[in-house]
């Protein structure tokens, strides 16, 4: 007869530990009421379990739904109605007390955890084949596998806010060093740092602008006056002088100014109104032609005695 040597994990095989020992192991229906208890889960299953979590979320961890088909088996762990874990396991290739890690999900994502499986030789003669449902109250695991975890940053990287670069992950005592008019400072109530921006905060030495800095053009139309450029273009040329920006047409110019083109206008109307006195004349001596004709003609048809015309 083989001899069972009780170490740490075979006695785990014996009892309900880690899954707390006061818990059935019984799956539930889909109206939650408890199965028979030839279904709860074997000793031998789980025989150790570590969950590191972070100190914010709840630590009351169990065993959520358990798969087992075939030589696949599946173990999801849970925390209130969150899947928070899950552990996938091929059978073929199990050996007995293996360890198996896996990582947090949703809000234990920062988690990790380890649960080690014990010798599942005997598994399909002990344990129908199915998907099964568990509540808390009966597989939640001892207090002591689920452990707050102490971790802090573990790195720091610096993305570029232009290009998406991230340069190489700083690691160990990083430090953060203010540069020009930053100032860092410790909030202790709120466990945090406030960064500071501002003038004259001692950090570089005061710009002497002669009495000019409140008129420096930092922007236009909201680009950067460090890289606005004025070009010009076809017909309009752009120089500089003595901080002077002209800009010039080159394809034309007026050859007259203001008064001229008031004389000329005036002309204008003169002839406008000339023009005019003109077309009445027109008008009246079309008239008296249209009239004299009517009078010979009819002279015509009297029979050009000249009584008509007198």
């Amino acid at each position: 007869m083989d001899t069972l040597q009780l170490e740490w994990l075979n006695q785990n095989a014996l009892r309900s530990y880690p899954i707390r020992e006061d818990c059935g192991r019984i799956p539930h229906d889909s109206a939650g009421n408890l199965l028979s208890s030839e279904l709860a889960i074997p000793n031998y299953l789980i025989v150790d379990f570590v969950f590191s979590i972070p100190s914010e979320v709840s630590p009351n961890v169990y065993v959520k739904k358990l798969s087992f088909v075939g030589d696949f088996l599946n173990l999801s762990f849970g925390s209130g109605d969150s899947v928070i874990g899950t552990v996938a396991v091929d059978l073929t290739s199990h050996e007995t007390n293996q360890a198996y890690p896996f990582l947090g999900q949703g809000d234990y994502e920062a988690a990790v955890g380890t649960v080690v499986l014990g010798d599942l030789s005997s598994l399909s003669r002990d344990f129908p084949e199915g998907q099964y449902t568990y509540t808390a109250d009966q597989t939640v695991f001892e207090a002591t596998c689920v452990r707050p975890s102490a971790r802090g940053v573990t790195s720091l990287s610096i993305v570029d806010g232009t290009s998406g670069y991230i340069q190489k992950r700083l690691y160990g005592d990083v430090k953060l060093v203010s540069g020009s008019n930053i100032e860092f400072k410790y909030d202790a109530v709120r466990n945090a740092v406030i960064i500071n921006a501002g003038d004259g905060l001692g950090f570089t030495e005061e710009c002497d602008c002669g009495g000019i800095a409140d008129r420096i053009i930092r922007y236009i139309n909201g680009v950067s006056a460090s890289a606005v450029q004025i070009a010009g273009g076809e017909c309009v040329s752009v120089t500089t002088s003595d901080g002077v920006i002209t800009i010039s047409d080159t394809c034309s110019k007026p050859c007259c100014g203001c008064n001229e083109l008031a004389f000329i206008n005036d002309k204008i109307s003169e002839i406008q109104t000339a023009i005019s006195k003109i077309d009445n004349l027109v008008q009246e001596c079309q008239a008296h032609q249209a009239a004299f004709d009517a009078v010979v003609a009819l002279d015509t048809a009297l029979g050009g005695s000249g009584n008509v015309i007198n």
